[in-house]
């Protein structure tokens, strides 16, 4: 039999000696090496579904009074879907039949309107859906009923935003230009009083902004070209590196500053560019993980989709059917532009699928889904790129059970 050499393996954690960049990204306590090179044989390659058990799916629908063409973010609350077009930059609300309820607030000027929403979080404590508007350089907050409460005036650009456990926001700023030093991610109260720079990085290097690699979430926060992820503090608390994924080819630690050589290699010999960490989503108490990856195979270049669950396995795209062998549930949920999001109010992961690339791919691939019988794919076989996309809602199962 064909064996398949994949990356599942028992981590061991480890406690971090001194590296470059120690001084930009406080390393203590307890770290956890997710090594996709140190793997074993299966003798299959391993299907995504095979890894989660999904809660629930809905499909949305009402697509003539709302298209939604993707969610940079989905929050469940107050018996709605809470969604983020990145592309509208329009904050949607879908009730749990899929039913469109309306946008949260709208573009435009005046109360309640903004210039595009960039991100959102739901502060449940206080009963508040906070968007931030990049264009306005402002927070607007509603309430449970998607009524406007208020506007406040914040006066920086930011990309990704967090609630954080005090009930403050953090803002992940945009390393772009000759930056001066200090921090890249700014920690707010619900006022807009600045009370914290957090992230540092070197002074008198030219910065450039990327929006495949460096992200905010959920308050776990990665510098770009970097693989270790961090988890911000607050007051005197430091930050805390919390995982580093080991990427095979990757850029190292001490380059991760060096956006130019990066970009520049990138022009001049795509292929050979170092391998980076893209995406991630941080799951169930710090112990699960989903990521994006480069790697390359046959001499090109891929994105590879890896998992952590709680017992300690980690797979990638040396076991997984994926970029490199087809697999219908990747195909749908897990496309770069589509990355799942958790939320740590309810414990569970939440994707939208990709309808154009899964519709192309049902159709290529027709007798394989034929044969799989299932309450999601029987819906999944029936959307087109003219439907809206359907949510499902999951967790990572706790330890993968070979069939």
């Amino acid at each position: 039999m064909k064996r398949y050499f994949g990356a599942v393996l028992f981590f061991s954690v480890i406690i971090a000696c001194s590296s470059p960049t120690e001084k930009y990204g406080n390393v203590g306590g307890d770290i956890r090496y997710v090594d996709i090179s140190d793997s074993y044989a299966t003798d299959s390659l391993v299907s995504m579904y095979d890894l989660v058990t999904i809660e629930e799916f809905v499909q949305l629908g009402d697509e003539e009074e709302f298209f939604l063409t993707g969610a940079k973010k989905i929050e469940e609350w107050g018996g709605k879907y809470i969604l983020l077009d990145p592309n509208k930059q329009l904050v949607v609300a879908f009730d749990k039949e899929g039913r469109f309820v309306s946008p949260v607030g709208n573009k435009g000027e005046g109360p309640g309107y903004y210039r595009g929403a960039t991100d959102f979080v739901i502060d449940r404590e206080r009963g508040r859906i906070i968007i931030y508007s990049r264009g306005d350089q402002a927070l607007l907050e509603f309430n449970q009923q998607l009524e406007f409460v208020r506007q406040v005036k914040l006066g920086f650009f930011a990309y990704d935003m967090s609630l954080l456990e005090s009930g403050n926001l953090a803002f992940y700023l945009s390393m772009n230009g000759e930056r001066d030093g200090g921090g890249n991610i700014w920690i707010c109260d619900t006022e807009g009083k600045i009370l914290e720079k957090r992230m540092e990085y070197p002074e008198g290097k030219k910065y450039y902004p990327f929006d495949y690699t460096g992200f905010l979430k959920n308050g776990y926060y990665t510098y770009p070209l970097s693989s270790r992820i961090y988890r911000l503090g607050e007051n005197d608390k430091p930050d805390e590196q919390v995982m580093e994924i080991r990427i095979p080819g990757g850029i190292g630690e001490d380059e991760i500053f060096e956006h130019e050589k990066y970009l520049q290699q990138g022009y001049t010999d795509f292929v050979n560019q170092k391998a980076i960490l893209n995406q991630f989503e941080i799951g169930l108490e710090g112990k699960e993980l989903i990521f994006n990856y480069d790697f390359k195979y046959e001499g090109k270049r891929f994105v590879g989709t890896g998992f952590l669950n709680m017992s300690g396995q980690v797979f990638s795209h040396k076991n997984l059917k994926e970029t490199l062998d087809g697999d219908w549930f990747s195909k749908a949920f897990f496309t770069v532009r589509h990355f799942p999001d958790f939320c740590q109010a309810t414990n569970f992961f939440y994707s939208v699928s990709n309808n154009d690339i899964l519709s192309r791919y049902l159709k290529k691939n027709k007798e394989e889904i034929d044969g799989i019988d299932t309450p999601l794919t029987g819906i999944l076989k029936k959307v087109s790129s003219e439907n809206n996309p359907v949510i499902i809602k999951f967790r990572l199962k706790e330890k993968y059970e070979a069939k």
